[in-house]
């Protein structure tokens, strides 16, 4: 079974001993390497931009009890999409949608 694992504790593992700013530049370099990662290869980028994707609109279909606390104005996408490992301002990644769906719609006809 999973069990939860505070933030703390992967901080601790990714520097032991280490103060918070060497906490910090592992964090920074773990976050580069991802990104790399996810540009460099074509599957995990697709899949990275479809959890973003996803993401988004989930937030965006909370209840309206929800959207008081959530509102999907106050989103951050640029902060979303670094967090999918992407490197890609959110109105990019949103053209390259849009040009995939053009591309199988011109595929279908």
């Amino acid at each position: 079974a999973l069990q939860p694992l505070d933030f703390a504790s992967i901080q601790a593992a990714l520097c032991p001993g280490g103060s918070t700013r060497d906490i910090y530049l592992m964090e920074l370099a773990l976050q580069k390497q991802m990104e790399a990662r996810v540009v460099s290869e074509p599957f995990l980028q697709g899949a990275a931009v479809a959890a973003y994707s996803s993401y988004v609109r989930a937030y965006a279909t909370h209840s309206r009890a929800v959207h008081k606390v959530l509102h999907v104005g106050q989103l951050h996408l640029g902060h979303v999409a670094k967090s999918f490992a992407l490197r890609e301002p959110p109105t990019a990644i949103a053209k390259q949608q849009l040009k995939r769906k053009e591309q199988t719609r011109a595929k279908e006809s």
